[in-house]
Formats: structure tokens, C-alpha cells, sequence
């Protein structure tokens, strides 16, 4: 840079420096967007359910939608406290520890304009904050609700969610999916995808059983069996993982029979109870979709989406793997880490 456009610039500097000093508007002849907050709630229960906070709107667009909270940054706050602020007013929580995780700026996502909006997340103790809740401002209702009942959200705000949950759980370091054969795994615990007798059976089942010895079917007798879509846990004896969660799965008849929410409860009691054991890894298999004929592209998302959102919940869980017994399984769970 030559002396001459370095004083150039000193003297812009100086002439800018001494504008705003003076108070004068300083004018940028380009459109700018505008910058918003919005803010992802988690309240965790006592059963480890997930609840997500929500505003009903007030005024357009999306009047009478539910949405996040959130709302505009004022030209005098930081983006945090901006986020600090939208929440007390519109909900009247306070003192929540909000942490930054996304900037979302698609073109299209606002119908008043080009808006980009910086997102926030917390993670609560819903005991102790579900009564607290009260809508004010331009909030029109303040509500819990449960993850798996969510109503159609606002503007991009199932992509923020989607981008919350993904960030908590960690999903690309804590869920993995591999081929192979579970019963080589030297997990701190497998999951057997069982029947109702939890004394063994075909596929699955019947090869963990064989691994395991006698003394995994011993055990197995004291336990009066497993209701479909609970979780039973036992040793893991001549497997290299220490334990083994037994789980059966729903038989898949025509999708009107309860079978995607037994599946989910599946994937959910078997991580409360790794959680509840102090395991730290853990291997599920395929659950359902072999003899139980459950469709393999809706269990795969049901599964990952499952997993997903009980990491939320569950720090001390470090690292969930599917492992696929052939390539097609493989690429349906790849591709459902990848959509939900």
C-alpha cells in the first residue's frame, strides 16, 4: 500500500471518527438485512421426557402460529442480550443460560424481508420452570409441549429445531453406523433385539444367545420375559460387552397398531437404562425390520430420530452405533443420520 492511500485512509478515518461524534447518520447506500434472536428451549422431566417451549404469535406473519420466541435486535444490545430479553418478554423466564449454536440466513425466510436471525438454545429443568411460564408482550400463548407432538412451527423454525437437536446430541461424533456383526462389539453394552420370552429366538437374537453362553439364558429365566417396547438388562458373559439390553420390538401388521411409537419406546428405555447403568457405549441392531417385517426406511428414522433426541437428555452417553447386518440396512440408517 502506497503512503499516499495510506493517508487517504487516515484522513476517511478521521473524517468518520469525527461524523459519528458528531452525532450524523451515517448512511450505507446498499439494502441491509435486518437482525433477529430466536430461542430453543429444552425442558427436561423428571422421566426424561423432552419438552420444547413455544409462543403462539400475536401479530402477522404467522398470526396465531407457533413459533420459537424471539424477535428483532435492538440497535443499542448485543445479540445475547437481545435473546435474554425476547425470552423474558414473551415468556418471563429468566436467568436461563442461553448458548449460541446457529446463524440462519436462508433468502426466503422471512416474508417481511431479508432477515437473519441468530439462534440460541437451553436446556432446563422443566420441574422447575413449567409453572413459571406466563406469554406477554407480542406473545400471544406460552406453552410446553411435548418433542414428539409438536404442532406446525413458524417460518424455518423446524429447520432451527432440527439444527438444536443435531448440536446438543453431537450427532456426527456420538451416533455412528457400520456394518457388521453385533456380537463382535466391545461395547460397555449391546442391545438384543429380543422376543417377548427374552430365551432366545432367530436373527439377532438367536446369535447373541449363542455368543453368550448358557449363563445369558440362565439369567434370562428370572426375569418374567418383556412386554413389546420395554428394556430389560442382563450381563453380557462370554460377549465382549459387558451387558446386554434386551428389547422386542412391535410386529409390523398395517402401521395402525401402536408400532411406531412401540418402536421408539425401543431405542428410549434401552438408553434410560444405559444411562441409568453408567454405560458410556452402546450398540443397537436393526430393530424390528427382519422376521417382525417393521419397513426398514420408517424404522431407520424412527430410530435415528429417537437416538437423537434422548442424547439431548443424556451427557453421559458418549457414543451410539447402529450396526447394519447388510448394505441395504447400512444405507437406509446412513441416509435417515442425514434427514433427521
Amino acid at each position: 500500500m502506497s503512503v499516499q492511500t495510506l493517508s487517504i485512509n487516515f484522513i476517511n478515518e478521521k473524517n468518520f471518527t469525527k461524523q459519528m461524534s458528531d452525532n450524523q447518520e451515517y448512511t450505507y447506500k446498499y439494502p441491509r438485512a435486518s437482525l433477529t434472536v430466536d430461542c430453543v428451549i429444552f425442558g427436561i422431566s423428571s422421566n426424561n421426557a423432552i419438552n420444547v417451549l413455544l409462543v403462539q404469535r400475536k401479530n402477522p406473519p404467522f398470526q396465531d402460529c407457533w413459533a420459537f420466541c424471539g424477535g428483532f435486535v435492538d440497535m443499542n444490545e448485543t445479540t445475547e442480550q437481545s435473546a435474554i430479553r425476547e425470552l423474558k418478554e414473551e415468556t418471563s423466564l429468566c436467568n436461563i443460560n442461553l448458548t449460541q449454536f446457529h446463524c440462519f440466513s436462508s433468502l426466503d425466510r422471512d416474508p417481511r424481508g431479508r432477515t437473519i436471525t441468530i439462534a440460541y438454545y437451553a436446556v432446563v429443568d422443566f420441574e422447575k420452570v413449567k409453572d413459571k411460564v406466563r406469554a406477554d408482550d407480542d406473545a400471544k400463548q406460552c406453552q410446553w409441549f411435548n418433542i414428539n407432538s409438536l404442532p406446525a412451527l413458524a417460518f424455518d423454525h423446524e429447520q432451527i429445531l432440527k439444527k438444536a437437536i443435531d448440536v446438543i446430541s453431537m450427532t456426527r461424533d456420538r451416533i455412528t453406523i457400520e456394518k457388521g456383526d453385533i456380537t463382535k462389539y466391545d461395547y460397555d453394552a449391546i442391545v438384543n433385539a429380543a422376543n417377548c420370552s427374552l430365551l432366545g429366538g432367530g436373527g439377532v437374537d438367536g446369535a447373541i444367545h449363542r455368543a453368550a453362553g448358557k449363563g445369558l439364558y440362565q439369567e434370562c429365566l428370572t426375569l418374567n420375559g418383556c412386554q413389546t417396547g420395554q428394556a430389560k438388562i442382563t450381563k453380557g458373559y462370554n460377549l465382549p460387552s459387558k451387558y446386554v439390553i434386551h428389547t422386542p420390538g412391535p410386529i409390523y401388521r398395517n402401521g395402525n397398531n401402536n408400532e411406531d411409537e412401540l418402536l421408539a419406546s425401543c431405542y428410549r428405555n434401552c438408553l434410560l437404562l444405559a444411562e441409568q447403568n453408567n454405560i458410556k457405549t452402546i450398540c443397537f441392531p436393526s430393530i424390528s425390520t427382519g422376521v417382525y417385517h417393521f419397513p426398514l426406511q420408517k424404522a431407520s428414522l424412527i430410530a435415528i430420530k429417537t437416538i437423537k433426541q434422548c442424547l439431548i437428555s443424556m451427557p453421559t452417553i458418549e457414543k451410539v452405533t447402529m450396526v447394519c447386518f447388510d448394505d441395504n440396512t447400512l444405507n437406509y440408517y446412513k441416509q435417515a443420520l442425514n434427514e433427521q
